[in-house]
């Protein structure tokens, strides 16, 4: 199980590296500071700097709460969560990265990581999160990059990112996405790559003002880029 994470860790960095220009790293994890929660053993490391949580059962956190409460990374994938568990991210409130991959993920309560000062990067791949209409996804002062691909996205709001003033990386690949407002990507001012491959666009995103640049925008598998002038 661990060398499965380990692998996915290394695939992510490198994939990043290549086609993010090392905007996503991956954290130092190990089985030296690497606790694994599941409920019938705990395999339990000198120094707990990374949790993988392999069950769902929210007594395995309360247990071990005095042993993960400093841990800045957490693996909670494949757990079939439907939604961000408070009880996990009240546990930990000094994490810098969250991986809830490939759950059942839909809606997202705004202020679910709001007070988590170090958090850096959160990963919600393959769920089944949807965007809320007319209003934020997320708040967050720290965030640095959210990972949405593979969802059911179909649209960005106004408001969608209007709270997360941080973030630098933003990757929303293989969603159903065919509108996009004018003014989404405008809160975001530190962008730096922005992913929106294998969606559903008819038409480039207004992403093309002099502020946004710079910006590396991956736009592949998207019908417009298919079509003909």
């Amino acid at each position: 199980m661990f060398r499965s994470k380990l692998l996915h860790c290394l695939i992510i960095l490198a994939l990043t590296r290549h086609s993010q220009q090392g905007f996503l790293f991956g954290q130092p994890c190990s089985s030296r500071n690497t606790i694994e929660l599941k409920m019938d053993k705990v395999v339990m490391p000198r120094e707990v700097q990374c949790v993988m949580l392999t069950d769902a059962n929210p007594k395995l956190v309360h247990a071990y709460i005095h042993f993960i409460e400093n841990a800045t990374t957490l693996y909670a994938d494949h757990l079939n969560f439907k939604k961000i568990p408070f009880y996990i991210t009240k546990a930990m409130r000094n994490l810098e990265l969250i991986d809830l991959s490939y759950n059942r993920i839909g809606k997202v309560h705004p202020m679910i990581i709001s007070r988590h000062r170090n958090l850096d990067k959160l990963l919600l791949d393959d769920n089944r999160i949807t965007m809320p209409a007319n209003e934020r996804f997320l708040e967050s002062s720290s965030l640095k990059t959210l990972s949405l691909n593979n969802n059911w996205i179909d649209q960005l709001y106004h408001e969608s990112f209007m709270e997360l003033p941080g973030l630098r990386v933003l990757s929303l690949q293989g969603n159903q996405l065919t509108a996009i407002y004018k003014k989404a990507f405008k809160p975001l001012k530190n962008l730096k790559y922005l992913n929106l491959a294998d969606n559903k666009l008819i038409r480039p995103p207004n992403v093309y003002s002099p502020r946004l640049a710079k910006i590396n925008i991956v736009l592949h598998g998207n019908p417009f880029m298919n079509s003909t002038v």
